[in-house]
């Protein structure tokens, strides 16, 4: 058995009122139309029960499900790391901290992201570990992050695929996504999938 806690989907509904959540940085590789249902979203649930009980309920139950969490890692559950929270491949780095806030160690975090998935997958012969012969993905960081876990999010570079992302290339694929985010044609697209399917919406 693997757990694969998202701490973020939790901390959203305890803190939708917060900067925490309404302030979030990544928001800004969001499509209006996107962040705006987003919000829409996070929203519903404090409209269903803006109540201080109802608040105060909420934050308890994301405070219980780290405690969960710590408990199933002491009890020698393993732990893999997920997120589908605003933009979930970024938002792994934060998903590193929720299980760092949980009680595992920064260095069984970053296993959970790294090793533990490929061992799930039987892959651990290929991903995982930093040796030859593996597939060389790699992110370099300029801060040690089993010093401190969100040290996790100070790239400096990326090799993937067999290229080379120095700080500069990463830059300006930040900046073309950021400038798609407020692309009319991007908000057509969203649009005509709503108009195709609002089900899914």
């Amino acid at each position: 058995t693997w757990y694969v806690p998202t701490h973020l989907t939790r901390r959203v509904d305890a803190y939708g009122d917060d900067p925490i959540v309404l302030q979030d940085p990544l928001l800004r590789y969001l499509h209006p139309l996107m962040k705006w249902q987003w919000l829409e979203d996070v929203n519903k649930t404090i409209n269903e029960d803006p109540s201080p009980k109802a608040r105060q309920t909420y934050r308890e139950f994301y405070q219980k499900g780290l405690e969960l969490t710590g408990k199933a890692h002491k009890a020698g559950v393993k732990i893999l790391l997920g997120t589908d929270y605003i933009v979930a491949g970024a938002t792994v780095h934060d998903e590193l901290q929720q299980l760092v806030l949980a009680g595992l160690s920064p260095a069984e975090a970053l296993r959970a992201a790294t090793l533990s998935p490929a061992e799930y997958f039987g892959l651990e012969h290929d991903y995982g570990q930093i040796q030859a012969g593996m597939v060389a993905d790699l992110i370099l960081l300029n801060q040690n992050p089993l010093e401190n876990i969100r040290h996790s999010s100070s790239i400096e570079a990326v090799i993937f695929n067999g290229n080379l992302y120095d700080r500069s290339k990463l830059n300006a694929i930040e900046n073309t996504v950021k400038s798609r985010a407020d692309s009319w044609t991007i908000g057509c697209k969203i649009l005509w999938e709503f108009i195709k399917n609002p089900g899914s919406h």
